[in-house]
């Protein structure tokens, strides 16, 4: 196989990572054997696209293995833009082990090439990796500094507007943490304008879910309604159950604050029994949820936990 045909099946399976990851790794496998015979810089694509898929699995100790080798292929091959990506797929799986420390080592080192090749797009993903990174320590000034940088990177040409959605998203995510609802408010909307134009799911949903939160909270009443018919129905277009028990919770919540009772448990047993059928939730989630159903009936009827289980 030459060089061409080589990368075009590296390229194949970088594609299908999320989507056949199975076939993903054929490609691969497929590869390995005769890949010490390739140029430097194109082993390191593959053991890069390796990595990647593995991270994608959370299969931690093979990633770092595969995208470890890959930068060393890079550096020899003097490729700063993929030693550079490379080096912020490393951050993300360090990341996703909670060593912090060492993600933000790597996730600079990558900021720093970028910023010398004046490489806006790897200059915002690195931003978004790094306001990720305090996000999910719930350090939500930190986060929200560096999301905040990528908005003056954002490039329409060259970075889609899934990405922005993103951002528009985790900056409102911050925002909510930080108990700024009505900032959050302005741009998570932003965040849902364009995740429904681009019908990118993953944001659509999450915005959704954020909306329901903050318009509970704010006891916004008038605006739950549209949002949570229109949750269920994209929950049911997608057949997405852990999405669905999500909504459902939420619709029990906001029928339990206006006092329609009988209206709430409908939703939160609906929710039990999804939890239960999916397996989707841990036994202490679906448990807590029992007990908001018995905490309500307590003085209605008699109920037991044992009742919400057959």
């Amino acid at each position: 196989m030459n060089e061409q045909a080589l990368f075009q099946e590296i390229e194949k399976a970088w594609e299908l990572r999320g989507i056949d990851n199975a076939y993903a790794h054929q490609l691969l496998d497929h590869l390995q054997d005769d890949i010490h015979r390739y140029q430097i810089d194109t082993q390191g694509k593959f053991f890069l696209a390796k990595g990647a898929l593995y991270n994608n699995e959370n299969n931690h100790n093979n990633a770092l293995e595969y995208l470890l080798k890959a930068n060393i292929c890079f550096i020899e091959a003097d490729n700063l833009p993929f030693n550079a990506k490379c080096l912020n797929k490393i951050g993300r799986v360090f990341t996703k082990q909670k060593q912090y420390d060492k993600a933000i080592l790597y996730f600079n080192e990558s900021l720093l090439i970028n910023e010398k090749a004046k490489n806006k797009k790897g200059i915002f993903i690195n931003y978004m990796n790094l306001g990720r990174l305090f996000l999910s320590q719930k350090s939500y000034e930190s986060a929200l500094k560096y999301f905040t940088k990528t908005l003056d990177y954002y490039d329409a040409k060259t970075i889609g507007q899934e990405k922005h959605a993103y951002c528009l998203f985790d900056i409102g995510d911050c925002q909510f943490g930080l108990k700024n609802y009505t900032t959050a408010q302005s741009y998570l909307q932003k965040a849902l304008n364009i995740s429904k134009k681009i019908q990118h799911i993953p944001t659509t949903m999450s915005v959704y879910l954020r909306l329901i939160d903050i318009n509970i909270i704010l006891k916004s009443w008038e605006n739950i309604p549209s949002l949570l018919k229109a949750g269920i129905q994209l929950s049911q277009d997608i057949k997405h159950l852990a999405f669905r028990s999500k909504i459902l919770e939420r619709a029990g919540n906001y029928y339990r604050h206006i006092g329609e009772i009988e209206t709430s448990l409908i939703y939160y047993s609906n929710c039990i029994e999804l939890l239960k059928d999916t397996n989707s939730s841990t036994p202490q989630q679906t448990i807590a949820l029992i007990d908001i159903c018995i905490d309500i009936c307590q003085n209605q009827q008699n109920t037991t936990k044992e009742n919400f289980w057959l």
